[in-house]
């Protein structure tokens, strides 16, 4: 799992630490790090200004066959070609095609329909497990 977390630090250092928003927090830092679910272990932790952003720092897609990343979105395409496979956080606008459900809704009534078609559908009680695609750059 790879994220980065945001902290303001004293404005004097933002000559070296630049923030992101420099009018409310002209300094501020991003800690940068990577946590083996596996064996439950730091793998890579990094301090850097917070106008950086993970990408930087996710291991190589290559790296990934196999393996399950846990990420913002990001180069997601790269990672699935060389096997890996990922959990995202998508904008509300994105409208997939159900490939496979896995418990909530029945699959009868939305496996190969989009998703804002068949939500009335979906389970409000328990976790909808869907297997979803969409093209990029697809929102509608």
């Amino acid at each position: 799992m790879q994220d980065g977390s945001s902290f303001a630090v004293k404005d004097a250092l933002r000559r070296m630490y630049p923030g992101r928003f420099t009018t409310v927090l002209p300094a501020a830092v991003e800690l940068h790090v990577t946590w083996n679910l596996c064996r439950e272990c730091i793998e890579q932790m990094v301090l850097m200004p917070d106008t950086f952003t993970e990408r930087a720092e996710l291991p190589p897609a290559e790296h990934l066959r196999g393996d399950l990343l846990l990420a913002d979105r990001d180069y997601l395409r790269a990672v699935a070609a060389h096997g890996g496979h990922f959990l995202v956080r998508a904008q509300k606008g994105i409208n997939p095609i159900i490939e496979m459900v896995n418990g909530g809704a029945r699959a009868s009534r939305v496996v190969g329909h989009k998703l804002k078609d068949v939500q009335r559908y979906l389970s409000k009680e328990q976790p909808n497990g869907l297997m979803m695609r969409w093209q990029q750059g697809l929102s509608t």
